[in-house]
């Protein structure tokens, strides 16, 4: 807080204060000026008085005199009294009172006053004393009158002749020394916190005496350490003054408006780079609402930068969040930022064909987000911008969501398209974290760019929307400023002259029609208002829009905006020869699809043909003719589209059908591999044939005959989902003590739910917005190919499906064909079905895999594992088989992806050449801005937007084109505004101002209507005068109904129930108001309403879940639940708003914003019942309180409504919850039973009730009772008795005529259709007993026999099979004896070996200790080829390579110098010269002489203090008194140094490669600088030995002997035997190629198995 901030508050606000008054003891009331500040004043007397004339809260003696307005009232003179200034004894005395003590004490005491006005100082204790006491005050904490003491200690003259007083100082005892540092520490420290607290207005002060303390006093009392410190306040300084500088700066740019970009905005990157997600603050200007823009390329910057900034921005602050929360570690998933969505764990799963493109299928986790509504979530909705990156966001990968299922969500899945990325990008192993934008990145992606492409010859209507400036308009006006400026009044449409007459037909009466014919419309001649058909404001308004090129209609809420608009377009498409010169339609732009479909349907009405609605497909049937989708298809019937058009699309088409369709095969795969259970055959390319039979035989030992191995539609059954657990065979399930089995098909509650209720949901409305004709087509064609997709996946082996609805887990697998059609097999329950399910599910979402190795290991032992390895050795085999599939199609994909561009320009140019035949031509806003290109090229004339209130300026700008003459805007701005993502850029910015707002803002001449023809005339009142100044009701909405069954048509309920936020987003949830309105709803239905005459509002979409959930379909079908914005334009009879917030912080949220509040009170036509916390929106919001003052007036506002009983009116009651609605009147009447009696004869059970009078609907609930006709067992019907008795459901013991075992069966059953389920006691054709259920047929081939048998093999050996396989021809699995040449036993088996001719290599690690020390990790056979971190070392460097690879010498000089010897080679090679011998004649840090040698580095240890450890005998010599030693660098012993020379000697000698090694403890000697002469030599060694193995030495040799290897191998395999036949089978030689391979290039075959753990 400044000083100049203070005075000025205290000017403003005066009060009350003590005065001392220049004379007289006495007590009494003074007066001061409007101007005067209250403070204490020195004086001789002493008095009360308000006001004062002290300047910063006191009047001290040197300052200022009396005011001599004061007046004294008779009060005694005495002499004036003189203070003295206090010493720094008492000051010393008072700093042991408390800070706060001590700040009141200075503030009060006049000797402390005295003292900070004398002029000068002349003692340094008194000053030290004085601000050692203001140090000490500062510990009080922020106040106000520490903030006093503060201003006035700096202000003083003491304090301004400090300066003075330290360059003059000198320093002459020590006591005066210590004084002085003491102050310059005070001084330091009060510096720094004047910097703190008033920086501006102290700077100038604090740098003075920063200066003299650094020029003068610090090196005069040596206090250089003080220069940190000091240095510190000098930053605060220049950074205070830096930015006074720049806010200078800023000021004078704003006025002058001269502030540049830093680049050309033509030139941006539309994608965001990592630049922009870096934390840099973006170049943003404001848009201006109260002027003209500079230039045309000003308003454009400006836009651009402003709504790319509105979607790039929470990508970065999100990112970085993100980015900083793994920097602290804070836990996976639990960072979280509103700006964006963060998933983990995401993988890409599969690439998707579409006529726009390749989509891929991206899985990700769903920890967190398993409560998530994805129907109504703003999540992933269609055209939001994602980012992808798997190295924390130092690359990023982007995409678009290209279509959008709330079930694939639920699973975590959703489709995208990617931008630019390449196939090395999009690996299906790698892992990303993505997040995802909350904006609609697809709209700003094709309205920035259409910005970049717009001149100054291109976009016409400058001068209005650039504006020209006139006089001195503010450019940053506020919008609340009263604009003086005259009104703009446009020019008319250039195709518009003097004399061109209109048919203005439309706009009269009946009676008058010959009035309009032929109309001079720029001319005052017009039909007088009483003959045409509209009002004073509507006329003003057709006028306007007809005679000016650039309209702006303004209409509240029921004037009938639509109307006008609709009229203006009929007028203008009777006299269409008029501005239809150049062939260019009427363009139609809305905000909304529903908006659209509403104008077209209103143009059809007289005009219905040329007409073409571009984008998502309309819900409106009427408008399905008019769609560009279906346009394209009759003229393609009809053949009226260009020949080259045509020829060029089937030709592109036939290029990518060829290559579609293997890639749809591959995908399907990669799906079904990520979605189900796949089988062992269709893993047969990565499974081998012994993993299959294990499978095979390891469940028929377990299911023990209660299985087939045969399943639907008579494919093999797979084995694989028995395996991990998620099976269906009976034996196994009755094996499980978990799972339940019943014979029951589905039991009645079981049964489904009753659906819940269709609201809008906020994430369709906003796809609906996104979505045009192409995009339609895309999501069209998606769920289309799920049929081809459907017929893919049935040709391949399933093993489990996760899709419920087609998985049968049920008797059809396990009764074969026989029973698939019957009610009566045996079952598993839903409930472990679900469970199933869910295991499936959870596991195939991990990632974790088996290494090489460790699956070899486990493929072994298929059933002796548990769950958790089975699963993850099935996720490797889906791997395997996943990297296959996309290895095949990798190579189409680009092909197939560039003739789909190919295929889109020419689809464009079909759309150009439909869209030219019409004259008009209607899209959504978002589709302009996509189709802009197209635009350009149809050229329209004219172009109506409506709703362009809500339109962002950006997007109207980019729907023009340079052949645009007309522009009409419709909408109101005190309805919605636009809505950007990021609420700062509003409010500092200015970007929700539409084109509309900013126009009128701008003084443009607009028309506004208003007679308003909707809202009952109460309720109309609550907008006038509290938002529109006038609103006119007209007649019609005096005549409407009151409502049946409640006491007034508005009323609104006020409640304190608190409200709730929702698990994902800002929305909130109010379950109270909720259950109210729903009961109100259904008692209103009661009452005889049609659904469709009942809207329900809401102001947050959380609220309509909980309205979803309390509303079953069947009951409130046609009834309307939206959000007030997503029900803007629209009406309804009935309106029941809720307005849930209500909270202990009495926050209002968008209840604040007046627009929304306009929206929402603005809906009904007859009836509107409000609910909320009236007295919370009150005391936060002068709108609603002005609105709930006219309510209460109006006595329509109470804790609870009146509700009454038609039949009896005199049945009253005031409800003021749900529950109390339904008590109090269940069935919409009172509590009286209703006692009519049926057609059945029973009597009715309901309460009164005024719907269905004459029991037409009503369903009697009695037991039927009646004998069941077709019943042989006379069976009694126990069903309801509106319900058809039907087929006798009751069960009996029957003897099953096929067999005849006894089997419980449903009465009426036939009985040749019921699958026995006793054990079947039958020998089959091979002679075993059969082992399956009576119900199967044992005779059919396909149901193998499972009973083991033994074959003899071709080698001798035997094998036990299954029965069904003894035909096969067998591999040996025997193992093989044999012991290989490295002594390890042989891994292979009989077969793997060819009867031991040719052996499987060893596959156990080798373990030999290598000449580098480290031991060998390499597989025995393979060269040991060491891949341990290299040890090799100097005293320069280490080597950093692998030990197996060559190291690169040290090219230092040698370290090893002494006076006596010097080495002169380099470091890597052998020394020159001797070893030194000489004594050292240092002495060690004890003081005693160093035991080691001249020019080595000095041991640790003394003769004298560590005797004991230096003469431990070990070598012998140790214990002698001039005995020398060295201490090894590698492990600081301390060893006898002619003994270690001579064992280090020895450790080399007889050509042994190796180091030589500590005595005492084996380490190795590598950096001892004495021994560097052996450790270079062994290096050398070792070097020779690496290069050996590494095949590096002999090359000729090598290459020699690799072809005669190879001349051998071929010669071996091509040997027969004595018949002529081969020897070796196909199979065998590959094994010999393959091993000869590994033998040549054992690196590759090293790197491979490595690759492969990995």
């Amino acid at each position: 807080t400044s000083t100049r901030d203070i005075m000025d508050r205290r000017n403003r606000e005066g009060g009350r204060g003590r005065g001392r008054q220049e004379r007289g003891r006495g007590r009494g009331r003074g007066g001061g000026g409007g101007d005067q500040q209250d403070g204490r004043g020195d004086g001789i007397g002493r008095g009360r008085g308000r006001g004062g004339d002290g300047v910063r809260g006191g009047r001290w003696p040197h300052q200022q005199p009396p005011h001599p307005g004061h007046r004294e009232r008779d009060r005694p003179q005495r002499e004036e009294k003189v203070y003295h200034p206090v010493g720094f004894r008492l000051l010393e005395e008072r700093l042991e009172l408390p800070p706060e003590q001590l700040v009141l004490w200075l503030m009060a005491d006049r000797g402390v006053a005295a003292l900070l006005s004398m002029e000068q100082v002349n003692n340094t204790r008194i000053i030290l004393m004085l601000l050692s006491a203001v140090k000490k005050a500062t510990e009080a904490g922020r106040s106000e009158n520490l903030t006093e003491l503060l201003i006035r200690v700096r202000d003083s003259n003491i304090f301004k002749s400090l300066s003075v007083y330290l360059n003059s100082v000198s320093v002459e005892s020590n006591r005066e020394q210590k004084d002085m540092e003491m102050l310059v520490d005070v001084l330091l420290f009060l510096l720094e916190h004047y910097m703190l607290v008033l920086p501006s207005d102290s700077q100038d002060m604090v740098s003075l005496l920063a200066l003299v303390l650094e020029s003068r006093i610090l090196g005069l009392l040596g206090l250089e350490r003080q220069n940190y410190h000091l240095n510190r306040i000098k930053e605060r300084v220049s950074e205070c003054r830096e930015n006074r500088k720049e806010k200078k700066m800023e000021a004078k740019k704003k006025v002058s408006g001269l502030e540049e970009p830093p680049d050309n905005f033509r030139e941006i990157s539309i994608f965001p780079t990592v630049v922009d997600i870096s934390n840099k603050k973006p170049f943003l200007r404001k848009n201006i609402i109260g002027g003209a823009y500079r230039d045309l390329d000003t308003y454009l910057d400006v836009q651009f930068r402003l709504l790319r900034e509105d979607f790039v921005r929470p990508l970065r602050e999100g990112i970085t969040d993100f980015k900083e929360g793994m920097k602290l570690g804070i836990q996976v998933g639990k960072v979280q930022n509103k700006d964006i969505r963060v998933y983990h764990e995401a993988r890409i799963l599969f690439p998707e064909i579409t006529p726009q493109g390749i989509t891929h299928q991206i899985q990700f986790s769903l920890d967190g987000l398993r409560n998530i509504r994805w129907e109504n979530s703003k999540r992933l909705i269609f055209g939001s911008l994602v980012c992808l990156s798997s190295d924390n966001f130092q690359t990023l990968i982007f995409a678009t969501i290209a279509n959008r299922d709330p079930k694939k969500l639920a699973e975590g899945r959703i489709d995208v398209f990617f931008q630019d990325a390449s196939s090395e990008d999009l690996s299906v192993q790698q892992t990303f974290v993505m997040v995802e934008s909350s904006s609609y990145f697809e709209a700003y992606r094709h309205v920035l760019r259409s910005l970049q492409q717009v001149t100054e010859t291109n976009m016409p209507f400058q001068k209005y929307i650039v504006g020209e400036r006139r006089g001195d308009i503010d450019p940053f006006a506020d919008e609340d400023d009263e604009d003086t400026e005259d009104m703009l009044i446009p020019e008319s449409p250039r195709y518009l002259t003097h004399n061109t007459t209109y048919d203005l037909t439309p706009l009269m009466k009946a009676d008058c029609i010959t009035q309009g014919k032929s109309v001079v419309v720029r001319s005052k001649l017009w039909p007088a208002g009483d003959s045409m058909d509209l009002d004073k404001s509507q006329l003003e308004a057709v006028k306007s829009a007809l005679t000016s090129e650039i309209a702006v209609v303004q209409g509240p809420p029921g004037t009938g905006k639509t109307y006008i608009g609709l009229k203006i377009a009929e007028v203008l498409l009777l006299n269409h020869e008029v501005w239809n010169t150049s062939k260019g339609p009427i363009l139609v732009l809305c905000y909304t699809n529903h908006a659209l479909d509403q104008f077209l349907e209103g143009i059809m009405n007289f005009h219905d043909k040329h007409i073409v609605r571009v984008g998502s497909r309309s819900k409106n049937e009427a408008l399905a003719k008019y769609s560009l989708t279906n346009l394209r298809s009759t003229m393609r019937k009809e053949r009226l589209v260009p020949r080259d058009i045509h020829g060029n699309i089937n030709d592109i088409r036939f290029q990518m059908h060829s290559i579609q369709e293997e890639i749809l095969h591959s995908s399907v795969k990669m799906e079904a591999a990520a979605k189900h259970v796949l089988s062992e055959r269709e893993l047969e390319e990565i499974l081998s044939d012994d993993v299959q039979d294990l499978l095979v035989g390891g469940f028929a030992e377990i299911s023990q005959g209660d299985f087939m191995l045969q399943g639907k539609q008579k494919k093999p059954k797979s084995i694989m989902a028995e395996w991990l657990g998620v099976g269906s065979s009976v034996k196994v399930i009755e094996m499980m003590g978990n799972m339940e089995v019943d014979q029951n098909r589905i039991n009645e509650e079981e049964a489904a739910n009753d659906e819940d209720i269709d609201v809008d949901e906020d994430a369709q409305h906003e796809e609906d917005k996104r979505v045009t004709e192409a995009d339609q087509d895309l999501m069209d064609f998606l769920k289309s190919n799920e049929k081809r997709k459907q017929a893919i996946k049935e040709e391949m082996d399933i093993a489990f499906d996760m899709n419920e609805d087609q998985h049968d887990v049920a008797d059809g697998q396990n009764a074969g064909n026989q029973g698939n059609q019957n009610n009566h097999g045996w079952q598993v329950s839903r409930k472990e079905k679900r469970r199933r399910m869910n295991l499936a599910r959870k596991e195939l979402m991990k990632h974790s895999l088996m290494s090489s190795a460790e699956r070899q290991q486990k493929e072994s032992l298929l059933w002796y594992q548990s769950s958790s390895d089975r699963w993850r050795l099935y996720r490797t085999w889906v791997r395997d088989y996943v990297m296959l599939c996309q290895d095949s199609v990798k190579r189409m994909q680009e092909e197939y992806n560039r003739h789909s561009r190919r295929l889109a320009e020419v689809r464009d140019q079909e759309s150009l050449h439909i869209l030219k035949t019409a004259k008009v031509v209607g899209m959504t806003t978002t589709g302009a801005a996509k189709l802009h290109t197209m635009l350009q090229d149809l050229k329209p004339s004219i172009m109506i937007v409506e709703e362009a209130a809500e339109v962002l300026e950006a997007h109207i700008v980019a729907g023009l084109t340079a052949s645009c003459q007309h522009l009409i805007l419709i909408g109101d701005h005190q309805q919605l505004r636009p809505n950007p993502t990021v609420f700062e850029l509003c409010r500092t910015y200015n970007l929700d101002i539409s084109l509309f707002e900013r126009l009128i803002k701008n003084n443009l001449k607009f028309s506004r209507l208003e007679n308003q023809h909707r809202m009952l005339p109460a309720i109309s009142k609550l907008l006038v005068p509290h938002i529109y100044e006038e609103l006119v009701d007209h007649e019609s909405v005096m005549r409407y109904p009151l409502i049946r069954g409640v006491s007034s048509n508005m009323f609104f309920i006020n409640h304190e129930r608190m409200e709730v936020s929702v698990t994902d987003g800002h929305s909130k949830v109010n379950e109270h108001e909720a259950m109210f309105l729903v009961e109100l709803c259904r008692y209103l239905l009661k009452q005889g309403y049609n659904p469709n005459q009942i809207t329900i509002l809401t102001t947050y979409s959380g609220q309509l879940f909980a309205f979803k959930k309390k509303m079953p379909r069947t009951e409130f079908t046609g009834v309307r639940v939206s959000t007030v914005d997503n029900y803007q334009g629209e009406e309804n009879d009935i309106i029941l708003l809720s307005l849930v917030r209500s909270n202990k912080e009495g926050a209002i949220g968008f209840l604040g914003i007046d627009n929304r509040v306009c929206v929402a009170l603005s809906r009904a036509k007859h009836a509107l019942y409000c609910i909320g916390n009236f007295s919370q929106l009150c005391s936060k919001s002068v709108l609603w309180e002005k609105i709930l003052t006219y309510v209460h007036r109006e006595k329509m506002v109470g804790d609870g409504i009146l509700l009454q009983c038609q039949k009896h009116p005199k049945y009253e009651q005031m409800v003021k919850d749900g529950p109390s609605i339904r008590q109090k009147f269940p069935e919409g009447g009172c509590t009286a039973p209703c006692s009519a009696r049926l057609s059945c004869g029973h009597t009715c059970q309901l309460s009164c009730h005024s719907w269905d009078p004459r029991h037409d609907q009503y369903q009697c609930r009695k037991v039927c009772g009646q004998v069941r006709p077709d019943c042989p067992h006379q069976h009694k019907c126990k069903l309801s008795c509106f319900q058809d008795c039907g087929p006798c459901p009751d069960k009996i013991q029957a003897v099953l005529p096929v067999c005849g075992h006894s089997q419980e069966v449903r009465c009426g059953e036939d009985l040749s259709l019921v699958v026995c389920r006793d054990k079947c006691d039958k020998t089959r054709e091979c002679g075993h007993k059969c082992m399956l259920i009576c119900g199967i047929d044992c005779t059919d081939p396909a149901n193998f026999c499972m009973a083991k048998s033994k074959v003899n093999l071709s080698c001798g050996h035997s094998k036990t099979v299954f029965c069904y396989q003894t035909s096969r021809i067998h591999e040996c699995n025997t193992r093989c004896p044999s012991k290989l040449e490295c002594d390890h036993p042989c891994p292979g088996t009989c077969h793997s070996c060819s009867g031991a001719r040719l052996h499987s290599p060893c596959s156990q690690v080798c373990g030999r200790l290598l000449v580098c020390g480290h031991v060998c990790r390499e597989r025995c056979g393979l060269p040991c080829l060491c891949q341990a971190q290299c040890q090799t070392r100097c005293g320069h460097s280490a080597c950093t390579r692998t030990c197996g690879e060559a190291c690169v010498p040290c090219t230092e000089p040698c370290l090893r110098a002494c006076p006596h010897n010097q080495c002169s080679a380099l470091c890597s090679q052998p020394c020159t010269g001797k070893l030194c011998s000489q004594p050292c004649k240092l002495l060690l840090p004890c003081g005693h002489p160093c035991i080691g040698l001249c020019g080595e580095q000095c041991p640790t240890k003394c003769r004298f203090c560590h005797s004991e450890e230096v003469t431990q005998v070990f070598f012998g010599p140790e214990d002698e008194p001039d005995a020398r030693f060295v201490e090894l660098a590698d492990c600081h012993h301390v060893v006898h140094a002619e003994s270690m020379d001579s064992w280090v000697e020895q450790a080399g000698a007889g050509g042994q490669v190796g180091l030589a090694e500590c005595p005492m403890c084996k380490t190795a000697v590598r950096t001892t600088g004495r021994y560097n002469n052996a450790v270079n030599h062994h290096l050398i060694a070792v070097e020779r030995v690496k290069t050996k193995l590494r095949g590096e030495e002999g090359t000729q040799m090598r290459e020699e002997l690799e072809v005669e290897t190879r001349a051998l191998v071929t010669a071996e395999i091509q040997t027969v035997d004595e018949n002529e036949k081969p020897l070796y089978s196909d199979k065998e030689k590959e094994k010999l190629i393959q091993l000869v391979k590994t033998l040549l290039s054992p690196e590759k075959s090293s790197q491979h198995t490595q690759d492969e753990e990995h």
